[in-house]
């Protein structure tokens, strides 16, 4: 049960850090299209 639990609050953190990737390359992908541009 604790492991579970455990699990359960390490989820938000691993979410977040997909999120905050997910925007730091569509931001990557922004500046390399201004460049281009």
């Amino acid at each position: 049960k604790l492991f579970r639990s455990e699990i359960l609050a390490l989820k938000p953190t691993v979410f977040e850090f997909f999120t905050i990737a997910i925007s730091l390359f569509h931001r990557e992908d922004l500046f390399r299209s201004v460049a281009n541009a």
